[in-house]
This record gives C-alpha cells, sequence and structure tokens, in this order.
C-alpha cells in the first residue's frame, strides 16, 4: 500500500514538473523554506558583487533566473500558467525581499 502512495506522489509530481517545463515556467521554488540558508548575507550597499555571485548561485539552481531576468515574461491571465508564474514570482520577490538589510528594503519600498 505504501509503495502504491508513493507511486501516485511520484506520478502526480511528474506530471506538476511537465506541466511548468511545458509552459516555460521554472518548478515552484517553494523547496527552500529558509532562503538565508542558501544566501547568508544580506545585501547592503558595499557588499553586491559578493551577494549577487550568492544569490545568482541559487536562482541558477532552481532555475529561477529566466523568471528575475525578464526571460519568462509575465502570462496573461488566461494562460493555464498564469497562477503558477505569480506563485513563482511572488515567492522569488519574497525571497529577495528577505535577503536585503533594512536601509535597501526601505530604499525600495519607496520606489514600489
Amino acid at each position: 500500500m505504501v509503495s502504491q502512495a508513493t507511486s501516485a506522489q511520484t506520478s502526480s509530481s511528474i506530471q506538476v514538473v511537465s506541466s511548468h517545463s511545458s509552459l516555460g515556467l521554472p518548478n515552484p521554488p517553494s523547496a527552500i523554506s529558509n532562503i538565508k540558508g542558501f544566501v547568508p548575507i544580506e545585501l547592503t550597499y558595499l557588499n553586491y558583487l559578493t551577494w549577487k555571485k550568492v544569490f545568482l548561485a541559487v536562482l541558477k539552481s532552481h532555475n529561477l533566473l529566466p523568471l528575475v531576468d525578464g526571460s519568462i515574461p509575465c502570462l496573461s491571465s488566461t494562460n493555464d500558467g498564469y497562477r503558477l508564474w505569480i506563485s513563482c514570482d511572488t515567492i522569488t520577490l519574497s525571497w529577495i525581499n528577505v535577503i536585503l538589510s533594512p536601509p535597501v528594503l526601505d530604499h525600495f519600498s519607496i520606489i514600489a
């Protein structure tokens, strides 16, 4: 019975990943519950190059760089993948906000 449940979960996971791939979207980035464990430094006005190097590695490892660099633009709200795109975008934005120092985050809050 356990193997049937595992097979069903695996099959379900494969379908989800396949649908993401067919839409050109990354897998949902929810696999990282604590981004600070992967990016242990906050972005300040003095450490951009170091922060960028570390954060780009995380984005690349989760296939999220195209979402951030604009290679995967926002989908139309009528597109089947729209909700997935919004979910990936929102989670990625929250990751970025968590790894910004308070002064940098305040600066971007004013701009946005």
